[in-house]
């Protein structure tokens, strides 16, 4: 890899004569090969830095997906809590008024047998409908 001097010098067209052309190396005893491993070294850890950097966005957006579907799980079983405890008050709701009905259904026909029985218009009958009649409007 290229120092930044070597870039600096291919940009301008200078020449550094201290520089070996075959080995890239100065006079100074390997001193450039090492600036250019110790550049090496970090852009190797600027590289994993930027993955690690890419990867904790990835991370925190699917983070926030996750919270935000069970957020909207969480309302949507609570809507639906409401929903049931709403329709499980309309079914007793419902039971009581079919018992009420039933018990009301029940007067009406034992109430009508006795009118039926009473319009056949034999002695006594008319009186005690007339009786029953009354004391049920009355009451």
């Amino acid at each position: 890899m290229p120092t930044k001097h070597e870039i600096k010098l291919k940009k301008t067209g200078e020449v550094d004569d201290a520089v070996d052309a075959n080995t890239g190396l100065t006079s100074h005893d390997g001193e450039r090969e090492e600036d250019a491993n110790a550049s090496g070294q970090v852009d190797d850890e600027a590289n994993s830095l930027a993955a690690i950097y890419l990867f904790r966005a990835d991370f925190s957006t699917q983070i926030r997906e996750v919270i935000t579907s069970y957020q909207e799980i969480k309302k949507a079983i609570a809507d639906f809590s409401g929903r049931l405890s709403l329709a499980k008050t309309r079914i007793s709701t419902a039971e009581d008024d079919i018992s009420s009905l039933a018990s009301k259904e029940s007067s009406l026909q034992t109430n009508f047998m006795s009118r039926k029985h009473c319009l056949s218009f034999k002695p006594g009958c008319q009186k005690f409908w007339v009786r029953t009649h009354f004391k049920a409007r009355s009451s």
